[in-house]
């Protein structure tokens, strides 16, 4: 069955049918909610009503291909009852093709407009399409993906934006948003209001808890106490000191030294170890239990790697922005897309959109960042419902994380569930320039984790006296990894006879059928298999009879459409291929 918001949508499209005054539909999703189905739903009712085809954009590369695959997964082409394709695409020549549609990444459609003639502009030229713009957070108003996207967007049939997070790091607003007129404390708030040409469709984590999208999340908070120098840096001299005992009562300054301090010495290794055995304890309950790491730097990453391995973790590597292209495959080996698998995977800065990985349900928050929006999509790179793993009601994240008052705030502001708003004091013409920076340093000196506590978006933290008894209690039981500390409270209290409430409905484990190849998959065998064919008598070496005739089996070929082989679509590569004997064998 379609959740709500699905079902939502569904209908806003059906309205979209009947009014051409609707032209743009935005949907706020929780990472995790299921806002992927949006693409096939909005194909299979818009096309041909509102729409010749769809241009699915997306913020990474690694999207296009779920999105393609998206279409051809057999659960969904049952529950919504299409059999459409799209092609994944970056700025080939006729990206569409002889699809329904194509999906393409904003990095393209930007590099696209230094081209003499940008092919998805040409697309929208010839053809009513469908926008659809995937995580539109990505989209700074004004920036330049917003550029390379204007010409689309005028020309766009209807417009559909889709976001797990309707606000920025940066405090930039939107493109493709309408803002509120800022109130007293000049913020303005994202505009939600359904109007004559638009719809806001919106499914928050109470919701995709409640309908079992993602799982429980729990946070297992370490405080700590720190001590760092101030040192000059001309002379190195020690200018000043500090020291805190613990993250509460501490000011921002001395709270953002103080994690500074903490993530660079003894801090770090005691809360990735016990991140650690804590991860090796669960997938004894867990076999598909998987452990992300997000380190603050290199540095950090590769002595995580040296912690981990020493502990005896295996299948492991990292993901660092160093090398992208071995981090792209880290993080493929992660999801389970490419051998040899990994359980467990090291990131700086790359657990992000995208990486989506439902067996991970153990994450250490080692890093310094502390932006809402950054930390709320890392926190759902561990929160999938993983289908194919244990009931739902047995599944949860476990989140380790230094209990700083920055990290609580943010708890704070995603359970509150805060409209978006950006703050137009940062943007105004009358912004004070920030003060200059002191030619000091920070040396961190020493740290220790100090009290635990276990957090939930619901009800008051479970502080250390409870937190030691109940931890104890578990290791001793041989229950450890497999209750979270707040639900084994809650049952040792039922045990003394508080009143409990179990719930022991386990949802039935769909079998799901073998994924269909995807346009792109099809397309490369077609071509692999013309190459192969087209060489299948060439010897190698220098044989110049032999490569004349290859040379003109490939002229052949191209004559028959008009185009190089790179540019044919599915059906014209597969009429290459039925014709094999006819340009195989050449005078």
């Amino acid at each position: 069955m379609l959740l709500d918001h699905q079902k939502r949508f569904q209908d806003v499209c059906r309205e979209f049918k009947a009014s051409t005054s609707l032209r743009r539909v935005i949907a706020s999703i929780v990472c995790g909610g299921g806002k992927s189905i949006y693409g096939p739903i909005a194909a299979h009712e818009l096309i041909p009503y509102r729409g010749d085809g769809l241009c699915w954009a997306v913020p990474r590369d690694n999207l296009r291909k779920q999105a393609e695959g998206n279409f051809t997964a057999p659960w969904l082409r049952n529950l919504i009852g299409h059999n459409l394709e799209i092609r994944s695409a970056t700025n080939e020549v006729d990206p569409i093709r002889d699809k329904i549609g194509y999906c393409t990444s904003y990095q393209a459609l930007g590099r696209a407009t230094s081209y003499r003639t940008n092919p998805h502009l040409e697309v929208f030229k010839r053809k009513r399409m469908i926008l659809l713009l995937d995580e539109i957070q990505s989209v700074a108003l004004d920036g330049f993906t917003h550029e390379a996207l204007k010409p689309l967007i005028e020309r766009a049939s209807v417009i559909i934006g889709v976001s797990g997070c309707l606000s920025r790091y940066d405090g930039k607003r939107i493109a493709g948003l309408d803002y509120l007129p800022p109130d007293a404390r000049m913020r303005s708030y994202v505009d939600l209001s359904d109007s004559n040409s638009q719809r806001y469709i919106e499914y928050t984590l109470a919701d995709a808890t409640r309908d079992h999208q993602i799982i429980q999340i729990f946070f297992e908070l370490r405080d700590a106490k720190a001590e760092w120098e101030i040192q000059d840096n001309l002379t190195g001299n020690i200018i000043d000191e500090g020291v805190i005992n613990s993250f509460e009562g501490a000011s921002e300054y001395e709270t953002a030294k103080g994690l500074m301090t903490a993530l660079n010495t003894e801090f770090f290794e005691s809360l990735l170890i016990e991140a650690t055995d804590y991860w090796l304890a669960r997938q004894q309950v867990n076999n598909r239990s998987q452990f992300l790491i997000v380190c603050p730097s290199i540095v950090s990453a590769q002595k995580a790697i040296r912690i981990l391995s020493q502990r005896g973790v295996r299948h492991l590597d990292i993901a660092t922005s160093e090398d992208d292209e071995a981090a792209k495959a880290a993080i493929e080996r992660f999801r389970h897309v490419r051998k040899p698998y990994l359980s467990a995977l090291v990131t700086v800065g790359m657990a992000y959109i995208g990486m989506d990985c439902p067996p991970a349900d153990v994450l250490c928050c080692l890093t310094h960042i502390r932006s809402r929006e950054w930390i709320e999509q890392m926190l759902h790179r561990a929160t999938r419902y993983d289908r194919h793993g244990i009931p739902w009601e047995q599944q949860f994240a476990t989140i380790f994380a230094p209990r700083d008052r920055f990290f609580i705030e943010i708890m704070d502001e995603i359970r509150a569930q805060q409209a978006p708003f950006v703050d137009d004091r940062v943007r105004g013409p009358n912004r004070q320039p920030p003060a200059q920076p002191q030619p000091t340093r920070t040396r961190p000196v020493e740290s220790a984790a100090t009290t635990a506590s276990t957090h939930t978006f619901e009800g008051p933290p479970i502080e250390n006296n409870d937190h030691e008894i109940i931890s104890v209690a578990l290791r001793e039981a041989g229950l450890f990894g497999a209750l979270a500390i707040e639900p084994a409270k809650r049952f040792f209290e039922a045990m003394n006879g508080q009143k409990a409430n179990p719930n022991n409905v386990q949802p039935q484990q769909q079998e799901e059928s073998d994924p269909i190849p995807t346009p792109s998959d099809r397309e490369a065998k077609w071509r692999k298999d013309i190459e192969d064919f087209k060489r299948s008598d060439y010897t190698g070496g220098n044989d110049p009879a032999a490569q004349e005739r290859m040379k003109l089996r490939g002229w052949k070929i191209k004559r028959m459409f008009g185009k190089p082989i790179d540019e044919l679509t599915e059906a014209q590569l597969e009429a290459v291929w039925n014709a094999r004997n006819v340009w195989f064998h050449v005078p």
